[in-house]
């Protein structure tokens, strides 16, 4: 089953998920677009594909990371570390990460990949759950470039998600990440009956990036009081699900 940016499948009666991300052109390389610390190249791009696989109901068990650069570099370590950093954010132990690096030819560009593998029990997915009349809401704001540097404290994270996932009414969540909100509704209503009835005075830019998943996007039984009680970062109410006979987004 492939949804969104994750791979699922049943191996031994689990679901194996598997999820990934990149980036390129961040860093402090001689061509890198946007200047940012190393380290925090490693944690936001781990980061992206982390919350991607717990978002689903997943618990991370490895994580790869591959570099444009060695890995024995300053740099390189700076990578991993930051990587590290965010793997014990989601309680995955440093040990469980392995990797590859080019070393044959120069990079003068900053580019990581890293791809998670995670398991889930067929009925924690959190999955196909939707129901009519299910509110949407988006958790955070879409930064894209500086704007993240600029408020990493405001993203939210591991603990954000734990705190929605408790919710007993939770029924989706979408990090969202550089197609935008707007994208990410449209894939999740397409070819499945669903459509979305947007309210008209939403304060967020729907169709702005979001970059290394800089907001979420929480549907179900859910209310604004709830949610803004127990969460630190921004909430917006976007819209309902209905049939696919109604107003579609």
């Amino acid at each position: 089953m492939d949804h969104r940016d994750a791979l699922i499948t049943e191996v031994n009666n689990k679901l194996l998920v598997i999820t990934a991300d990149n980036s390129a052109g961040i860093g402090q390389r001689t061509n890198d677009i946007v200047e940012a610390d190393p380290d925090l190249v490693g944690a936001l791009t781990a980061r992206v594909a982390l919350l991607e696989s717990v978002s689903l109901g997943a618990w991370p068990q490895a994580v790869s990371c591959t570099l444009s650069f060695p890995f024995a570099t300053e740099m390189g370590q700076a990578v991993v570390a930051g990587v590290k950093a965010e793997m014990s954010r989601f309680n995955l132990a440093e040990t469980k990460i392995t990797g590859s690096s080019e070393s044959n030819f120069p990079a003068t560009v900053t580019a990581v990949g890293i791809t998670v593998i995670s398991w889930v029990e067929k009925s924690r997915l959190l999955l196909n759950k939707l129901q009519e009349n299910d509110s949407i809401f988006i958790i955070g704001r879409p930064y894209v470039g500086q704007e993240v540097i600029a408020n990493l404290s405001r993203l939210p994270d591991n603990q954000t998600l734990k705190k929605l996932t408790a919710l007993a009414g939770l029924h989706e969540v979408i990090p969202c990440g550089s197609q935008g909100i707007r994208a990410e509704l449209q894939r999740l209503t397409e070819n499945n009956g669903w459509s979305i009835t947007e309210q008209h005075h939403c304060s967020i830019n729907l169709t702005k990036s979001a970059g290394p998943a800089s907001c979420l996007i929480a549907i179900g039984e859910l209310d604004y009081q709830t949610l803004s009680s127990r969460l630190s970062e921004p909430v917006n109410y976007v819209g309902y699900l209905r049939r696919k006979n109604e107003k579609n987004i």
